[in-house]
């Protein structure tokens, strides 16, 4: 059944909406229940679809119940990121350190006591939470997308601008080596992806591998960034042993980098620019 829900969700916008927004209440239910690592990453990922429409479809129509659709998830979708990140780092200790090592320790010790302090807010923020609110909009804001019968030459417009952002990033990043341009590579893409996804199915069902690949290696990169801040800012960074897992994350984080480069060879993002129309990175 729920296949063939989403099979379904990809077809149009509304039913996009309609799907992504029925998930936002089953896996906030879910995340109610249980902090865990699957629970809170299914709700911002539901969350960040939602959004991700949200933002697309304020293009064509600046009704003040987009806006306030956009906060609701804001509010929800922050504390939920700033648990799921305490998360991630764990997973990244317990994968580059093993148990013994005095650096995974102590880390480990600081991120589960603010895993503790964080998770209370994201249960404030679960139980202020509006499903009733958020219930009605179910019906009422897929009912409003399909109302606007906007053309596909809309959608693809909206396509043609992400992926053109893709494009600028993708090679100031490849340009420069720094890790803070891929992060806002990895931002723009991510973006990317679910436009795609949402907006323009035909092309999202030939692109979504490459797409989910590349998502995936720019945010293990990211996830290292953040991790090694997070060590230096404990002070665990000093020394020889500090110094070894500098060069761990660093040498872990360029294979990933190395990974998308990989990816997009031959200029990809180019390609599929061209797919949609778009010609030298302009929107005329």
């Amino acid at each position: 059944m729920a296949g063939t829900k989403r099979k379904k969700a990809l077809r149009r916008p509304p039913d996009a909406l309609a799907y992504w927004m029925g998930e936002v209440l089953r896996q906030h239910r879910r995340a109610g229940r249980n902090l865990e690592e699957k629970p809170v990453h299914d709700l911002r990922a539901a969350l960040r679809r939602c959004r991700s429409l949200a933002e697309g479809i304020r293009d064509f129509d600046d009704h003040k119940r987009w806006r306030r659709f956009s906060e609701e998830i804001r509010s929800l979708f922050r504390p939920l990121g700033n648990l799921r990140d305490i998360q991630v780092e764990l997973q990244w200790l317990e994968k580059l350190g093993g148990e013994s090592d005095p650096i995974v320790r102590e880390a480990s010790a600081r991120l589960r006591k603010k895993a503790q302090c964080e998770s209370i807010k994201v249960r404030r923020a679960i139980e202020a939470f509006d499903r009733e609110q958020w219930r009605g909009w179910t019906k009422k804001l897929p009912e409003r997308l399909a109302s606007l019968d906007l053309p596909e030459k809309s959608f693809l417009k909206l396509g043609r601008r992400s992926c053109a952002m893709v494009g600028k990033l993708h090679e100031r990043a490849l340009a420069s080596g720094i890790p803070a341009n891929y992060h806002a590579l990895r931002i723009a893409a991510k973006r990317f992806r679910y436009t795609a996804e949402n907006f323009l199915p035909a092309h999202y069902a030939k692109w979504k591998k490459k797409l989910s690949v590349i998502q995936d290696a720019l945010g293990a990169a990211q996830d290292l960034e953040v991790l090694e801040a997070q060590l230096r800012a404990y002070k665990l960074l000093s020394g020889d042993a500090g110094e070894a897992w500098r060069k761990r994350l660093h040498g872990k984080q360029e294979e990933y980098f190395s990974t998308y480069r990989a990816l997009v060879t031959g200029n990809l993002w180019a390609r599929w620019g061209r797919e949609l129309g778009l010609k030298n990175n302009s929107l005329s």
